[in-house]
């Protein structure tokens, strides 16, 4: 992520953002919206839904 669009990986999402959408079923965090969504939003919830 961080080579492909040169940002650092915690402005797209912190650890906590993170942790919250995986374990508190935290739907709605920073990197679910917008810009981020497209980087890294839309694969963490494939993942996520994946298994």
């Amino acid at each position: 992520m961080q080579k492909k669009y040169n940002i650092c990986p915690h402005i797209i999402a912190t650890q906590k953002d993170i942790r919250d959408f995986i374990t508190r079923g935290n739907r709605f965090p920073k990197f679910m919206n917008g810009w981020r969504s497209g980087v890294f939003g839309k694969d963490a919830e494939a993942i996520l839904n994946s298994h």
